[in-house]
């Protein structure tokens, strides 16, 4: 079985409404997927074994990322918005080997930050704002 490297793991946004363009220069990127659980444990279950709702509890995805920034548009586009509405953008996150995580998400948090002798890097965190698919 092939290993793959973690460079190759894709934040692409679609701001403009026609192609998706990658975050560039991003270093490191980390995904979360969720699913709450409804615990229904109750004087009836078997000998107080914890039980769970199979079909409800809130479902979430969050991917974060690190990098250096790189001018771009995109990037640009994402801090406005992030500045003045709350608006989402539809979102791709390919890994390689597994599939691609398809969705509107919000962009919660981004920072910038520098060294006095260093590159400017940033941090981006975003959240999922309704269903996302996995193909």
């Amino acid at each position: 079985m092939p290993a793959y490297a973690g460079k190759d793991i894709l934040l692409k946004v679609n701001t403009t409404g026609a192609t998706y363009v990658a975050l560039g220069g991003l270093r490191t990127k980390s995904i979360t997927i969720n699913s709450e659980s409804i615990d229904i444990t109750n004087s009836d279950s078997t000998n107080l074994w914890r039980e769970f709702h199979t079909a409800a509890g809130v479902k979430t995805f969050t991917a974060t990322g690190q990098g250096v920034f790189l001018d771009g548009a995109d990037v640009n586009k994402v801090l406005t918005n992030m500045m003045t509405t709350t608006q989402v953008y539809l979102t791709e996150i390919v890994i390689p080997g597994l599939g691609t995580f398809t969705g509107n998400v919000a962009y919660t948090s981004l920072a910038f930050a520098g060294n006095h002798n260093g590159e400017v890097t940033y941090d981006v965190t975003i959240e999922s704002a309704g269903a996302m698919t996995f193909t």
